[in-house]
């Protein structure tokens, strides 16, 4: 009797979660509120009812995914659907709702969801009273959970252009006098050093270049772990990118956003092949007084080479021959430390022709 009735209620959790992935599809509001009525009692609304690309969703998660702020807000508000659910359930995949926002784009996802994020955003230095929903601070620190990647979820929104979520935050932000390091425009990475204007640098977007010079007053001085700043960074995305709109990039930081071209100015000529940058920045050099051609650094830096390559034969050539000399002379020398006999060292093995 137990048994059958498991199974029937395991059979009715399989149909619930087909049809609530099917409803959150269609944007099927009656749909959706049938089934979570059909179900009280029951915890299945914050459980996992699908998989996309791999990844394991509950119904919040899967709007989420989807990109529908409609249902996502219905689930949401209406049938109190728990967010920190859904956070635990993406944090243990290694993602978080901040990230699927910033990697989507979902801009009015964004706008809905910061203050929330905000409210119960925790840490030492900057703790809020949580008014709306009590969650304990093992549990808070989901909120300032970050992912296994590299960037945060501000940076990776950046990286993919999506100034329509910089917009979002920065205008959200404005009335506060901290941001979350997840949102933070020029947080700096702890393992590349990258912030959010020298990734765009990176990327080569000059309208995001130019939308955190101008709106976000962002942080372009900053140098990366590698000791590059925003001229290098470009410079060497100029091998990579198309040449098209990285000549602006590079004027723009240099007359508008004032970025020293005299920092490291031999490594930017010689990381870049694009002619037109080259000939600004050799340009821009002679106006302060630096007469320099990057294939000069070019041909100074083969000579070196040559010079190192040179001295390198030298030692080789002067090494063997005193090992030859030492050998010569414990042959003529026999003694315990050196026998004679058998002698398999390392001279004795070279023949010259």
């Amino acid at each position: 009797m137990g048994c059958c009735s498991s199974n029937l209620k395991e059979s009715q959790h399989q149909k619930f979660c087909i049809f609530m992935k099917e409803c959150i599809t269609r944007s099927d509001f009656k749909g959706i509120e049938s089934l979570v009525r059909s179900s009280r009692g029951e915890t299945w609304l914050d459980e996992k009812i699908t998989i996309a690309k791999g990844l394991s969703l509950n119904a919040l998660g899967f709007a989420l995914w989807l990109g529908k702020i409609d249902i996502f807000v219905f689930l949401h508000t209406t049938f109190k659907a728990d967010l920190l659910q859904c956070e635990l359930i993406l944090e243990k995949q290694s993602t978080s709702i901040l990230e699927i926002i910033c990697k989507q784009g979902y801009g009015e996802l964004m706008d809905y969801y910061l203050p929330i994020y905000l409210e119960n955003f925790h840490d030492n230095a900057h703790s809020k009273a949580v008014e709306s929903l009590t969650i304990d601070l093992e549990k808070s620190k989901l909120y300032d959970y970050k992912p296994k990647g590299t960037y945060t979820p501000i940076q990776i929104a950046c990286e993919k252009g999506y100034i329509n979520i910089l917009s979002s935050v920065h205008t959200f932000f404005k009335e506060y006098h901290y941001c979350p390091s997840q949102l933070d425009i020029d947080y700096q990475d702890e393992k590349t050093g990258e912030n959010c204007a020298l990734i765009a640098c990176k990327q080569g977007n000059f309208s995001m270049i130019k939308f955190l010079h101008e709106v976000c007053s962002a942080n372009f001085k900053a140098i990366n772990r590698k000791n590059e700043g925003a001229l290098q960074i470009l410079a060497a995305a100029s091998k990579k990118k198309p040449a098209q709109g990285l000549y602006t990039c590079f004027e723009y930081l240099v007359e508008t956003v004032k970025v020293d071209v005299m920092y490291m100015y031999e490594e930017t000529l010689l990381l870049t092949d694009n002619k037109a940058i080259i000939g600004y920045i050799e340009n821009k050099l002679l106006s302060k007084g630096v007469r320099v051609k990057k294939v000069e650094i070019e041909a100074k830096i083969m000579g070196e080479n040559a010079s190192q390559a040179n001295f390198s034969n030298d030692s080789i050539y002067l090494d063997l021959k005193k090992c030859l000399d030492n050998d010569d002379d414990k042959k003529s020398m026999p003694s315990s430390v050196f026998p004679v006999e058998n002698d398999t060292g390392f001279c004795s093995s070279i023949s010259i022709i």
